[in-house]
């Protein structure tokens, strides 16, 4: 799973939103099979995740590459990935990464 993110992270060749938003309806789907309000909430709170992984993977790069890949094992489930908690995960991650490698504040 974590191939699928760095192509979308690094935009593959292929058509990424697309396939994003068909990713994100059927995890949406799964999550509220008869709510579509909270079906359309979701989808908005994946592309959200989405920009924080994105965001994370260029504030840090390459160091973060594992910790990215294990937010993407962790919150992918049937090959479906939960962008809002990868992204969350990913935010995280790349915070805690920057704080350990800055200068001590006086």
């Amino acid at each position: 799973m974590f191939v699928i993110a760095l192509l979308i992270a690094q935009a593959a060749p292929f058509d990424t939103k697309a396939d994003y938003l068909e990713l994100a309806k059927q995890h949406c789907a799964g999550e509220w099979p008869n709510d579509f309000a909270m079906q359309g909430y979701c989808v908005k709170g994946q592309a959200e995740g989405m920009l924080k992984f994105k965001a994370a993977s260029a504030s840090v790069g390459k160091p973060l590459e594992k910790a990215l890949e294990k937010c993407t094992e962790q919150w992918t489930k049937n090959r479906l990935p939960d962008w809002a908690m990868i992204g969350y995960c990913a935010n995280n991650q790349a915070e805690a990464y920057l704080k350990l490698n800055s200068p001590p504040s006086p």
